[in-house]
């Protein structure tokens, strides 16, 4: 870039856009939020003022591409489009935003083959990180994750017995071969998330009923509402498991560092979390 055009306007530079960490949108992959290589820049003063775009080469510098999707989850409205167990609470169905990935990642009706490559959910029970591995299967547009059958039994009695839960992903970059802006990634790091297993047809049944309230004022409505609040209480009181969903920890989910949550939250982290497998 010629700076001769400047004159003597104030020249103000920020490498890449992002500082040292460099953003890159080629085709509208990730929403916007893609990465690059870290980059620094270079200003020329010789008479020829110029600029130049110093991007690093090192091998351990490719951005990863699990921060990219965190990244998604947390500013762009969330990666799934939905997450929630199907059949007797084993398995869960993922199904992410493929826009939000890439434009044409969902175009041909199914899911890229092999985008998701692992899934194991950890549990932090009394003190000790217990995996459970995810087996992962193309369920149309979306993915089918059967976990080991004792896992239905330990959800059933989460309240009194799990204390934290994760969930870390793998994520295959064979399944992104061909498409602009994903060849400079690092698809070795696993994403791992807190997540809370919550009751999504008890949270969405209390939101349509307030919707309807608002709709129905008056003795009838009221006497219809609460119908309707005593009938979900009871399923919710059935603890099904078919019930069930995922999501990202709403009060823990975007703290990344393990070792500030066991030395802030002791109760809740009163263990050593290390997620290797």
């Amino acid at each position: 870039m010629d700076l001769a055009y400047l004159g003597n306007r104030t020249k103000i530079v920020v490498s890449s856009s992002a500082g040292c960490m460099a953003k890159q949108n080629l085709s509208g992959e990730l929403s916007g939020k893609g990465m690059d290589f870290p980059a620094a820049t270079l200003l020329y003063f010789n008479g020829k003022e110029h600029i130049e775009i110093m991007p690093t080469n090192h091998p351990r510098s490719k951005p990863r591409f699990c921060v990219a999707c965190d990244y998604i989850d947390i500013t762009a409205g969330g990666f799934w489009e939905s997450f929630k167990a199907v059949g007797n609470g084993g398995s869960f169905e993922m199904k992410p935003y493929w826009q939000k990935i890439h434009p044409k990642l969902g175009e041909d009706g199914g899911a890229k083959p092999r985008f998701i490559d692992s899934v194991i959910l950890w549990m932090i029970e009394n003190g000790e990180t217990k995996p459970y591995d995810g087996i992962t299967t193309i369920l149309g547009n979306s993915f089918k994750v059967a976990m080991p059958d004792t896992l239905p039994d330990k959800l059933k009695s989460r309240r009194n017995y799990i204390e934290v839960l994760f969930i870390s992903i793998k994520f295959n970059s064979s399944a992104l071969k061909g498409l602009p802006g994903f060849e400079n990634y690092d698809y070795d790091s696993r994403w791992n998330i807190q997540i809370e297993i919550f009751n999504k047809v008890y949270e969405e049944g209390l939101q349509a009923i307030a919707r309807k309230a608002q709709l129905s004022p008056g003795l009838s409505g009221a006497y219809e509402v609460k119908h309707q609040i005593d009938a979900l209480n009871k399923r919710k009181e059935e603890n099904r498991l078919e019930d069930l969903a995922i999501r990202r920890h709403k009060k823990f989910g975007e703290v990344p560092s393990f070792k500030w949550r066991n030395r802030k939250l002791k109760r809740e982290y009163a263990c050593d979390l290390e997620l290797k497998h």
